[in-house]
């Protein structure tokens, strides 16, 4: 898998190739976020770079609704726990807590969101 544009590194695409998620991913994911321009404050163009159409997604623009949607729906049922916080992490395993402050009271149950 090529990642290397302009120094920047594509960790994330590494690991969607990794979960087997790459082809899910380039059907959400959108090439007009590859362009680059460099402006001075005033707005002078300084360079221009535009991505052809059929060119590789390495930078690509990607709705970060249909990202999460994408990485949910590819674990198993039961593996995210919605209701509830985060507590702590050790041995592997990560800990919960059965409710955490919320923006309406400092008890209030954390809600899936949908």
């Amino acid at each position: 898998m090529r990642c290397s544009s302009a120094g920047r590194r594509c960790d994330g695409q590494r690991a969607l190739h990794a979960a087997g998620l790459i082809d899910q991913f380039h059907a959400i994911a959108r090439g007009e976020g590859q362009h680059m321009r460099l402006l001075e404050p005033d707005g002078t163009l300084l360079l221009q770079e535009d991505t052809p159409d059929d060119a590789p997604l390495e930078r690509p623009e990607v709705d970060r609704a249909d990202l999460r949607d994408l990485l949910l729906d590819s674990l198993p049922d039961g593996v995210v726990r919605w209701g509830h916080a985060y507590k702590s992490a050790g041995d592997g395993l990560l800990h919960f807590a059965d409710r955490a402050a919320g923006p309406e009271s400092a008890g209030a149950r954390i809600e899936e969101r949908k």
